[in-house]
């Protein structure tokens, strides 16, 4: 099995940047909710927050995503490689 091409998607990569592959959903949901959270997004909440309660503060923002969306192979790689269809790449860069 070969890996999937994404050297037509990643941009120059710098040597602080953060560039993973999943290859199963529940891998990828880990890495997307570390990524927002090491990018400064609130977590969910399991209650709503009331206007007269102070406010969580936001987690510090250590990373910038590159990527918003998940980068994933064209039909071309998918016609060549069964297996990449699955695959998806994010990128972060350390601020």
């Amino acid at each position: 099995p070969r890996a999937p091409n994404f050297q037509s998607y990643t941009p120059n990569p710098k040597p602080e940047s953060l560039i993973p592959h999943s290859f199963h959903s529940l891998e990828d949901k880990i890495v997307k909710t570390a990524f927002r959270k090491y990018a400064g997004f609130m977590p969910p909440v399991e209650r709503p927050i009331s206007v007269w309660e102070a406010q969580p503060e936001p987690p510090p923002k250590i990373v910038k995503l590159v990527t918003r969306k998940p980068q994933v192979a064209d039909k071309e790689e998918v016609g060549a490689n069964v297996r990449s269809r699955s695959a998806k790449l994010r990128i972060c860069e350390k601020l």
